[in-house]
């Protein structure tokens, strides 16, 4: 009932403001929906626990993993009985844990082979000469990843002479790599762009909830995740 009020909330903010809501008031909704989420994480280990032999204790981590990892994932998973974890889905979900905590705060990001702008695969590098990188997953038909652009800009255009950095990496399928190239030209969006087709790496990390971000240092090393433009 509380995520279905916030929720509600949520969309009738984007109705009301066009899908462009402006930066301080999504972030206070941003910020209201990490602790909500925390809690309910929270009483899903508490459940898994009491309950380690429960189908749906593995189903709704299964479900919570496909809206990106978080490391109390981990702890809730090591709950499930030895029956749990042998079974198919069991196996698989270990399996999308492991591979998926590779983008958890304090691991370097990843080195991804990807697609530029002139269609030639490349893998993103990190300017070691900028202070921080954020670099941000979303897609052309992504409205909360539009909305965040004009804030991110500002950042870039204030920031990006001196200590920081954006790379862009949409999840596009192959039949709408055009609309990603005409958001990027729209928007007018000065920093680096990749495509990553299909949203195959992104699949890999349990990448599924648009957008995500992660910050990283100069040497790639991930010092928050998930933070909007007000709290960056």
């Amino acid at each position: 009932k509380v995520f279905s009020n916030y929720f509600r909330k949520n969309d009738s903010l984007y109705k009301k403001y066009n899908n462009n809501v402006p930066p301080k008031i999504l972030s206070i909704y941003n910020s209201e929906y990490k602790i909500l989420e925390h809690k309910r994480n929270l009483v899903l280990w508490k459940y898994t626990k009491k309950h380690p032999n429960s189908f749906v204790a593995l189903w709704e981590l299964v479900g919570k993993l496909n809206s990106g990892y978080r490391p109390i994932f981990d702890s809730i998973y090591s709950q499930l009985s030895i029956n749990l974890k042998r079974t198919v889905t069991g196996k698989r979900l270990y399996d999308q844990l492991k591979s998926s905590a590779i983008v958890n705060v304090g691991n370097n990001f990843p080195l991804l082979l990807l697609q530029n702008l002139k269609n030639e695969k490349t893998e993103i590098s990190i300017n070691k000469n900028k202070k921080y990188t954020l670099i941000d997953f979303w897609f052309s038909h992504c409205f909360p990843c539009i909305s965040q652009f004009d804030e991110l800009k500002n950042l870039f255009e204030k920031y990006s002479q001196k200590e920081f950095d954006i790379l862009s990496i949409s999840v596009d399928d192959s039949a709408h790599i055009n609309d990603w190239r005409n958001v990027i030209a729209k928007y007018n969006l000065p920093w680096k762009q990749y495509l990553d087709l299909n949203g195959k790496e992104a699949n890999q990390l349990s990448i599924r909830a648009f957008p995500t971000n992660f910050l990283l240092d100069r040497n790639g090393k991930i010092i928050e995740t998930d933070i909007d433009p007000v709290e960056l």
